[in-house]
Formats: C-alpha cells, sequence, structure tokens
C-alpha cells in the first residue's frame, strides 16, 4: 500500500516513464546475462573443438605409424609409403603442437616426433639392407617397432585418455 500511494501522485505519462525506464533495466539485464552465458559456452566449444582436433590428430599418429610398421622393407612402394607417412605424421604433429598448451604434452610431442624420426631412419635403412640381405632386412622393422614406435602408440594412448577427462570436465 505504501507503494501504491507515491505511484497514485505520478501522472499517468510518469508512471508509463517509470515502467518503461524498469523493463529496459530488466531487458539490459537479461540481455548482459545472455552475452556473458553465450560468451562462456564459445570459449567452452573452442576448447572442445581444439581437444577434437588434438585428438584427431594423434589417433592419425598412431594409424600411420602402425599402418608403416606393419610395410615390408623389402618392396619398393614401401619407400613411397615411408616418405608419405613421415610427411602426414609431420603434419599431424605441427597441428596438434599448435592446439596443445600443456608443457608436459608438448614434450611428449617432441619425444614422439623423434621416436618417429628414428623408426622412419631405422626403416630406410633396412630398405637398403634389403638390396643385398633381405632376411636381415625383415629383422630390422621388428626391433624398430619395439624400441620406437610401441612407446609412441603409448604416448598418443595417455594424451588421448588425458584429453578425454578434460572433455569431461
Amino acid at each position: 500500500m505504501m507503494l501504491s500511494s507515491p505511484l497514485k501522485k505520478l501522472s499517468l505519462q510518469q508512471q508509463l516513464r517509470l515502467m518503461t525506464g524498469l523493463s529496459l533495466l530488466g531487458m539490459l539485464a537479461v540481455i548482459m546475462f545472455v552475452m556473458i552465458n553465450l560468451s562462456q559456452l564459445r570459449q567452452e566449444f573452442r576448447s572442445f573443438q581444439a581437444l577434437q582436433t588434438i585428438d584427431k590428430s594423434l589417433i592419425e599418429i598412431k594409424a600411420t605409424a602402425l599402418e608403416v610398421s606393419r610395410a615390408d622393407p623389402i618392396l619398393e612402394a614401401s619407400g613411397v609409403q615411408l616418405k608419405q607417412a613421415d610427411a602426414d605424421i609431420a603434419e599431424s604433429l605441427l597441428r596438434a603442437g599448435k592446439l596443445m598448451t600443456d608443457a608436459d604434452a608438448q614434450a611428449k610431442l617432441k619425444e614422439m616426433s623423434e621416436n618417429w624420426a628414428a623408426y622412419s631412419k631405422g626403416f630406410s635403412g633396412a630398405m637398403k639392407i634389403a638390396l643385398e640381405s633381405p632376411e636381415d632386412a625383415l629383422q630390422i622393422p621388428d626391433a624398430m617397432y619395439d624400441m620406437y614406435v610401441v612407446p609412441m602408440v603409448q604416448q598418443i594412448d595417455a594424451l588421448v585418455l588425458a584429453n578425454k577427462s578434460l572433455e569431461k570436465d
């Protein structure tokens, strides 16, 4: 009742202006709330999208490395396959590296890159040896696989698992 008496003293035009002003303030508050929430949603989406791109890159690296690890060093086509794999893995490592912000993950990517470079060099050596001693050349990729590809795959799996836990947050 106390509020109604001061409002009765206002003219109809003043009451309408007051109601319009209060409505505008309410709408501005809602607009600000929506803008803040939309900004947060966009940031979360960008973060999620980056994690998805990192996961995709890591899985591509893993698939390419495992595919090449089963190649036959005696075949000439293996050289072309290895060169293509080198390019694909380098591109995927670069893409993932640009999106990763964690120093530990960056270090793991560097180690993966070094492992792949060592494997690629060893596989190239096996292809050269295959020209003179095919039997010896067949054993090299398996040894290189255990030394370089297996740890690389384990690191990839660990990074993908870590990304999944981030995605849930």
